[in-house]
């Protein structure tokens, strides 16, 4: 796809995958919207399987788990402001 371009397989997934999850976070602000942030949690499983899948190496790895925990965790949190629920 980005042959000759200097990309790496990881450095074009961590720009995509960081796009699509700041999109879909500032799309589940919305309280109609709310139930859509369960996508964040398919970007945060690809996010741990896609090193094994496309040998990132040991760096590459290291940030893309470093990275999906945390989105996994703040995902699938409940939480309801309106309600008086607390971070």
């Amino acid at each position: 796809m980005c042959s000759g371009s200097g990309f790496s397989t990881a450095a074009m997934h961590a720009h995509l995958i960081g796009a699509s999850v700041a999109a879909v976070g500032a799309l589940t602000l919305a309280r109609v919207a709310r139930g859509f942030r369960w996508v964040n949690a398919a970007f945060a499983a690809w996010l741990l399987a896609a090193p094994l899948l496309y040998d990132y190496g040991p760096g590459g790895a290291i940030h893309s788990i470093l990275v999906a925990i945390p989105l996994l965790m703040v995902t699938v949190a409940p939480v309801d402001l309106e309600q008086g629920g607390d971070l």
